[in-house]
């Protein structure tokens, strides 16, 4: 929205610098243009603004699934219309968002199952376990399709490659595996942690690979050649979550002790710290304020302006991204929010908790309705005012 109001803005300006209306526009260049806008076309556009910056409105639409014990992770299909979960009773889910209908039960596990993904085509789905094990399903029938047999302990995290062909593991036994998705051969053993690899992420161009660790780093790795590119030391505790930004180009690293930074991923150099809750969960606490308790979850929009969190506190929280500013909170769990995501388009939210529940939230339709008419006004006021100035004597 904001690059429409830019745009928008720098159209008019350009347009009528163009023409020669520099009498109204463009006479002090010292001065902001902006304030040279006729009054109405600047309320207008600060109000376009502020809507858009607000526009973050998430309502309980309903609970989408009990399940019979509590749920750790959850993940949205590609195209949006089924959710996955995985649940304490050793199994995962995939259910229907609209109906909430359970469309398959995946059995095969003989553990918790801690972490899920589905696959980028949205042909498969990945679950990890505490059994040691990784499982790859075939989204349409249920069926399991590969074991990835290899680690010596829990698998904690579990994520794909862009392209679907290559599964990312992370494990208690301190170690990091890549598999081939079609002959479940393992492609990479990652060593070089000490302790245990708590998290684990794909970079959105497929070339590295991301792992946090009790040993208090964070490290990236080269996917052809599985060698160790970067070491990011939180020197405070442990490592308990990493993500990478939806461009790549950072990433974040979240800690036991409440504190994330911020470190750009080409120089290693730390370009933020954020302080967080103290508290002993495994979590990925990014903001000082907001939540009482930990972080246990956290995701990005997919248009990278907004994160949500979900805490041990109950709730789920939205926040901008470049200000740090919390946008909403989201209650209705009664016990901890385990794990969030967003709809592929954003308007979607889904939260998992420790209270046998799945949640769904929808983006108010009322407020987009009244940001829909904020722009059709800007629309007609811009267009009125550029025909006001361009009816003008122009100036030699």
């Amino acid at each position: 929205m904001k690059n429409l109001i830019l745009s928008t803005f720098t159209g008019l300006f350009t347009l009528v610098s163009s023409i020669g209306i520099t009498s109204s526009l463009a006479c002090m260049p010292k001065e902001n243009p902006f304030e040279r806008l006729p009054s109405e076309l600047r309320h207008s556009i600060a109000a376009l603004s502020l809507e858009s910056t607000l526009n973050y409105n998430f309502n309980v639409s309903k609970i989408l699934f009990t399940a019979p014990t509590g749920i750790n992770s959850v993940a949205f299909s590609p195209d949006g219309t089924t959710v996955l979960i995985g649940c304490s009773d050793n199994t995962a889910r995939l259910l229907d968002v609209k109906t909430g209908q359970q469309l398959k039960e995946l059995l095969g596990h003989n553990g918790m199952v801690t972490s899920v993904a589905f696959s980028p085509d949205g042909a498969t789905a990945l679950t990890g376990s505490l059994d040691t094990t990784a499982r790859l399903w075939d989204v349409k029938t249920g069926q399991q399709l590969q074991v990835f047999t290899g680690h010596t302990d829990w698998v904690n995290s579990v994520a794909y490659s862009p392209n679907s062909a290559i599964v990312l593991t992370g494990s208690r036994d301190r170690t990091a595996r890549l598999w081939d998705v079609k002959t479940g051969q393992q492609l990479h053993i990652l060593e070089g942690h000490k302790y245990d690899i708590n998290s684990v992420a794909y970079s959105p161009e497929g070339t590295t690979v991301l792992t946090g660790s009790d040993d208090t780093t964070a490290r990236l790795w080269d996917v052809k050649t599985g060698q160790e590119l970067q070491v990011f030391t939180v020197r405070e505790n442990l490592v308990n979550s990493v993500a990478y930004s939806p461009d790549g180009a950072t990433i974040i690293t979240g800690s036991q002790y409440g504190i994330a930074r911020l470190w750009d991923i080409k120089t290693g150099t730390q370009l933020q710290v954020f302080t967080g809750h103290k508290t002993g969960r495994r979590q990925h606490e990014i903001f000082p304020k907001g939540h009482s308790a930990g972080i246990n979850s956290i995701a990005f929009n997919p248009d990278g302006n907004t994160v949500l969190t979900g805490s041990d506190d109950k709730t789920a929280r939205l926040w901008d991204v470049k200000t740090g500013q919390q946008l909403q909170i989201l209650k209705g769990h009664t016990h901890s929010v385990s794990s969030v995501a967003f709809s592929p388009d954003g308007d979607t939210i889904i939260t998992g908790s420790s209270d046998k529940t799945v949640r769904l939230w929808s983006r108010s339709k009322e407020r987009s309705n009244v940001l829909q008419e904020r722009i059709g006004s800007a629309e007609e006021l811009y267009t009125n005012k550029l025909g006001q100035l361009l009816a003008r004597p122009r100036q030699v």
